[in-house]
């Protein structure tokens, strides 16, 4: 050890000096030789990997691409319910922030994957509360990490959505929202609105849509028993079959008779079934219009 400490002092009396190309070679050298024998100066150590990192520091800031942000936003995105959702949110997201801005781009995603089978277990004791704390949890440690606004990968899970709200400063990008906007754009105001039991029965959804104008009607309680057991016992453990395909078509037509003029597929999950566009109705696809509406504030 004695015979490393005049090295050590002549390493740290050159990391506070201007570094010349020829001593900083000659200082990395050192540093590498001390390093060997687990002794590095803080000071000179920080130095070079401020030097190193210098010229990279400021790129997110410019881009070479025509239209690009100049600092893409980073979407916070709370997913797992389901995560077959989730990864088409993933793809989506980056999918169209690929087609808007060419070259390699992606989306930046800060993704929060919770685990569904206790939410679940919640939304069946009707433990609304607790379950909001868990996403209200998860948004703040999305906000922590960085992102610039929150997205719940979930039309179900927007019953609690003022409860995740209020727990962060950044903002919340409502599912509902840009529903109600796709819907009003297109002059719908009786949608049939399909989803899981409690986005169909309970009131969060239907109200948000109601006090834009629009009247969304839900199908009879065995079609709606139906649905809710599609999505929960199969489509978000990845079943597709022939069999509920026909069973969700059959509903859409049923509503023909109560003058839907539209369908909402309210559930991030119906889509895996069918297209929107081959729902024998105009189509809306909330996972979709959820995904665009965050690459809009991304892009923005």
């Amino acid at each position: 050890m004695g015979r490393l400490l005049p090295a050590v002092k002549r390493a740290a009396k050159t990391a506070n000096a201007p570094l010349s190309a020829t001593r900083r070679a000659g200082d990395l050298a050192s540093l590498v030789r001390l390093r060997l024998n687990g002794v590095v100066p803080v000071k000179a150590q920080t130095d070079i990997c401020a030097e190193r990192r210098a010229p990279y520091s400021r790129l997110w800031r410019r881009s070479s691409f025509s239209g690009v942000p100049a600092k893409m936003r980073t979407i916070g995105l709370i997913g797992g319910m389901s995560w077959q959702s989730s990864r088409l949110y993933y793809d989506r997201i980056n999918q169209m922030t690929a087609d808007r801005l060419g070259g390699a781009h992606s989306a930046r995603i800060i993704l929060n994957s919770l685990d569904f089978d206790p939410i679940a277990r919640m939304q069946t004791a009707g433990q609304w509360r607790e379950a909001g704390a868990l996403l209200a949890n998860s948004a703040q440690a999305l906000e922590r990490a960085g992102a610039d606004c929150i997205a719940i990968g979930a039309n179900t899970m927007h019953k609690v959505a003022e409860q995740v709200k209020a727990s962060v400063a950044i903002p919340l990008i409502h599912i509902g929202d840009t529903l109600a906007a796709e819907l009003r754009r297109d002059a719908r105001t009786r949608p049939l609105l399909l989803g899981t039991r409690y986005t169909m029965e309970d009131p969060f959804l239907i109200d948000h849509l109601e006090r834009k104008g629009i009247g969304a009607l839900t199908p009879e309680k065995p079609d709606r028993d139906a649905l809710h057991a599609i999505i929960y016992d199969e489509l978000i453990k990845g079943i597709v079959t022939d069999k509920a395909r026909e069973t969700v078509r059959a509903m859409i037509r049923r509503s023909y008779e109560r003058e839907a003029d539209s369908v909402i597929f309210g559930c991030t999950e119906i889509g895996m079934l069918f297209p929107p566009t081959e729902a024998g109705l105009p189509g809306y696809d909330t996972l979709e219009l959820h995904a665009a509406a965050l690459v809009d504030f991304a892009l923005a």
